[in-house]
């Protein structure tokens, strides 16, 4: 027994040992630090030696290599002017800089001379890599390049004369970030190929053959806050079935396309400042685009161009002093696009144009000022309105009346709407807006008597007159006071303008009636809130008019002084009634005094019913008021 223990014993002693001669404890290395050319003559020799994560610092000097970055790794020059990598355009060497690892960093360098058909720094099937703060220079082809590989990064570079392509280009690369970088004198700025969901902003592109190219299947891509100038072909181009583009809050001048969408679907043009190019925004076999709030403005022909596109939407632009037309249409399948709600102003030729037999296209609520045809209807039929009550378009040179309402305007009232039609065409097909409105569509409120505003579609003033131009606006509430007893709030919106307007504001609100009984719905009222007889705070002086929510001798004292006189001999807002309620009849008169003086020394804002009329075919319910504040519908429970 004791001879098989210690055997035991000894074979035990003779394993732990070889155990522990064959064991190599693992070395634990943090980052370091490579200097070139301190510790390795070349950037390559540095990164073939070096560790994950380690940082190949690069000392300024002239550097004639191509670098594969095969490992993650930080690159970075002493400085981006000092630290040069140059190719000497030597066509056999390929990209300059190839990063074929995920998580590498490049910045501070200038890299130059790439070989014809490379690029200077193409990142290849990589992932999270970042390029930043360099120069390139004089490419063979791109400057920089996503290939493949998803959520790179390449902002704050200066990149020129590439001689082919993007100087910065992702190439069926995913989810990638484009930002803060200069391109000029680029065959293209920045381009997209079969690349999606890219974001491309605050990039200053200029002077190239194209300045931002998204094309061949780039989808969902976003371009904004850039300024794209003077590059001499397109400013900003989307083509080649390149869909879901959004092109947002850039400045585009100086091309001959400002931006140029071809054979692409689902893109929009939001909030830019698109101006002093041939053609603004141009379409060719395109459709379900939509053009938004931009400034189209002083391009040397046509705001905005469509060829052989259809459904398109044209919304709420500002389209002034183009050479040409504010907007064309050229051929027969441009048809059923929607021109709504744009300010189409002082456009040489035509407001809007539609040639070679555009047709079945819907324009209204725009406002069509001082063009010098403010329309050529063309040879076929398009839709000048929206029916009523919505209306068609303003005219400026439109000369009928409103003093009828209705769908045949021949029931005795206004509606901010034509009694006349206004005629564009007659022959060879009918082109007539139906319902031409009496003001611009829009806050904007113009000077003079009897001046028709559309703040919104639903919302339309009349005022009596405006002594000094401005802007009327009106947003859905929820201010306000609690309805009376047993009545409930349809809707509520606060109306406010800064003209200087006089005299009795009528007012018309389309409603819905899809939850209303029909004893609901004649019992509406048009209600306005407000402090009767509070029209002036005395501070600085009497007459300043600006009321300061109570009722006191001022207001009383200030309609005294202008008792037995007429406006506008009298200040107009002293006519606070007449002989209908809380609407001014041009008089200050006994009616006047007494209102105050019932509300003397109040300071409660009160619910007041306005209501002149309700048409209940047409969803509309009329009021007169004398001053702007917050407004309602009401119905009994």
């Amino acid at each position: 027994m004791r001879n098989v223990s210690s055997v035991t014993i000894f074979t035990l002693l003779v394993v732990t040992a070889l155990a522990a001669a064959f064991y190599v404890q693992p070395v634990r290395t943090t980052p370091a630090t490579i200097f070139v050319p301190t510790d390795y003559t070349t950037i390559q020799e540095a990164i073939n030696n070096a560790n994950e994560g380690d940082t190949i610092y690069v000392l300024n000097g002239e550097y004639y290599e191509n670098i594969i970055a095969n490992r993650t790794v930080t690159l970075e020059g002493e400085s981006r002017s000092g630290t040069i990598i140059n190719g000497s355009g030597l066509d056999y060497l390929g990209p300059l800089v190839a990063i074929t690892a995920n998580n590498v960093s490049m910045f501070e360098f200038t890299v130059t001379q790439s070989g014809a058909g490379h690029a200077s720094v193409e990142v290849t099937g990589a992932n999270y890599c970042e390029i930043h703060h360099n120069i390139v220079s004089f490419s063979g082809e791109r400057g920089i390049t996503f290939t493949g590989g998803s959520h790179n990064e390449a902002y704050n570079n200066v990149v020129y004369n590439s001689s082919a392509f993007g100087s910065i280009e992702a190439i069926f690369s995913n989810n990638n970030t484009i930002h803060n970088n200069i391109a000029y004198f680029n065959a293209w700025g920045i381009a997209t190929n079969g690349a999606s969901h890219n974001a491309i902003y605050n990039n200053t592109i200029y002077s190239n053959g194209k300045g931002l190219n998204i094309e061949w299947s780039s989808t969902h891509n976003t371009v904004f806050n850039n300024t794209v100038s003077s590059n001499t072909n397109i400013g900003i181009h989307v083509s080649h079935q390149s869909n879901t583009t959004t092109i947002f809050d850039n400045n585009i001048h100086g091309s001959y396309h400002g931006v140029r969408i071809e054979d692409s679907v689902e893109n929009t043009i939001l909030g830019n400042n698109i101006t002093n190019n041939d053609y603004g925004v141009s379409l060719d076999s395109s459709t379900a685009t939509v053009i938004h709030s931009n400034l189209i403005k002083e391009n040397n022909m046509t705001g905005i161009d469509f060829y052989n596109s259809w459904d398109n939407h044209i919304l709420q632009n500002a389209i002034e002093l183009n050479d040409l037309d504010g907007i064309t249409l050229r051929d027969v399948y441009c048809r059923y696009n929607t021109i709504i709600g744009n300010g189409i102003v002082a456009n040489i030729q035509n407001g809007v144009a539609f040639l070679g037999l555009a047709n079945n296209n819907t324009i209204f609520h725009n406002v069509f000022i001082n063009n010098t045809a403010n329309a050529f209807p063309g040879n076929e039929t398009n839709f000048w309105d929206d029916g009523y009550p919505s209306g068609g378009n303003f005219w400026s040179d439109y000369l009928g009346n409103d003093i009828y309402r209705g769908p045949f305007q021949n029931e005795t009232g206004y509606d901010g709407i034509g009694d006349e039609l206004h005629l564009l065409s007659w022959a060879p097909k009918p082109n007539i807006d139906r319902y031409p409105l009496m003001g611009p569509f829009g806050p904007l409120t113009l000077k003079g008597a009897n001046v028709t505003v559309l703040p919104t579609d639903a919302i339309h003033l009349i005022y009596a007159k405006v002594e000094q131009e401005g802007e009327t606006t009106a947003a859905p509430t929820d201010s306000g006071p609690d309805p009376p007893d047993g009545r409930h709030w349809l809707s509520r919106f606060e109306i406010e303008t800064t003209a200087d307007y006089s005299g009795k504001i009528m007012i018309r609100i389309l409603y819905s009636d899809e939850n209303l009984t029909q004893e609901q719905e004649v019992s509406l009222q048009l209600t306005h809130w407000m402090l009767q007889g509070d029209i002036t705070g005395g501070s600085p002086n009497l007459y300043d008019f600006i009321p300061d929510g109570q009722v006191d001798i001022k207001d009383v004292a200030l309609i005294a002084k202008y008792f037995g006189t007429d406006v506008p001999a009298a200040p107009p807002k002293c006519d606070i009634t007449g002989p209908t309620p809380n609407v001014p009849d041009g008089k200050i008169d006994i009616r006047d005094i007494a209102l105050a003086a019932i509300h003397f020394g109040s300071s409660q804002l009160e619910l007041i019913n306005i209501t002149t009329f309700l048409d209940l075919e047409n969803n509309m319910i009329f009021g007169e008021t004398s001053r702007l504040s917050i407004y309602g519908i009401t119905f009994w429970i």
